[in-house]
């Protein structure tokens, strides 16, 4: 289920009385998500190589392989 679709009309039945409190949690709520999706897309591109690199460095020396 994504994520605004449910938040979005929650704030909006929430915060109906006053449209300027509305505008300003929403904006802060916009800025959020994209900190929160550009820490997201950063993390997951570098995370995998330093996550796979120490096991296998494990593995290949439990079994006597030695890595260059």
């Amino acid at each position: 289920m994504d994520m605004s679709s449910t938040i979005i009309p929650w704030l909006t039945k929430m915060m109906a009385r006053n449209a300027k409190v509305r505008m300003n949690l929403l904006a802060k709520l916009m800025i959020e998500w994209s900190q929160y999706q550009r820490a997201s897309r950063t993390t997951s591109t570098a995370a995998p190589v330093a996550k796979h690199s120490q096991p296998a460095r494990k593995i290949s020396a439990a079994y006597g392989v030695r890595s260059q």
